[in-house]
């Protein structure tokens, strides 16, 4: 039986009984105070199922994010695995002044073939390899 089921059948209960009127006065206020228990009963029901309402879109989000996690693991490990031979190999740079501004600037000449042209990063100029001053 709900609360509100419980309240009328209380208030007819009452309205059936016989009593002196300063009996019904008490009776009456203590079915207003029930009533006012069932209201704030009803808040805090209206409040929690809120909360839980929260609660399962913070779970789902929880549960998003775990799920991305686990990818981001699994890709940092295939990285890992990937680059686990390339230790023994190191990148070797050289410097180069260009001669249009004098600017020096490093570059790894394993990425570059021979006679390849540089570019300065500074001015932009094309540069010879053969020509650099090292």
């Amino acid at each position: 039986m709900s609360l509100d089921d419980s309240i009328q059948k209380l208030r007819e209960a009452l309205s059936d009984a016989h009593l002196p009127e300063s009996s019904i006065v008490a009776q009456k206020a203590l079915v207003d105070l029930f009533e006012g228990m069932l209201q704030e009963i009803k808040a805090l029901r209206d409040k929690i199922e809120a909360q839980n309402k929260k609660l399962e879109e913070l779970a789902s989000f929880c549960a998003r994010m775990d799920s991305e996690l686990d990818e981001l693991e699994e890709a940092v490990e295939d990285l890992y695995e990937y680059y686990e031979g390339e230790e023994d190999e190191q990148d070797f740079y050289e410097s180069a002044i260009c001669p249009e501004c004098d600017y020096t600037f490093m570059f790894n000449p394993s990425l570059f073939e021979e006679g390849e042209i540089l570019i300065c990063p500074n001015c932009g100029r094309f540069i010879d390899q053969g020509k650099l001053n090292k």
